[in-house]
């Protein structure tokens, strides 16, 4: 898993970082509409996965009381931009 903080990534830097710490491979055909589920194949446990790792490279050390519904990798990508440097 990532371990550290990744202030400022576009959209492929993110989607790169967390699919090394999911241990998935990069093609670079993926878009902000790709869902989580159906179009990656993530099961509730990868995407419990993806979200501690998506709080990890924001910077977040206290996770919140509730999270958006995240189902697409974009909705994953706007997550970390809203918790980029909130700490």
């Amino acid at each position: 898993m990532i371990a550290r903080r990744q202030p400022g990534l576009t959209f492929d830097e993110y989607s790169r970082e967390v699919f090394a710490g999911l241990g998935l491979e990069w093609t670079g055909e993926y878009s902000r509409d790709q869902r989580l589920d159906e179009g990656l194949g993530l099961d509730s446990l990868k995407v419990f996965e993806l979200l501690v790792l998506t709080e990890e490279l924001g910077g977040l050390t206290h996770p919140p009381d509730s999270v958006s519904v995240i189902q697409t990798l974009g909705d994953a990508f706007d997550y970390y931009q809203s918790i980029d440097g909130a700490g």
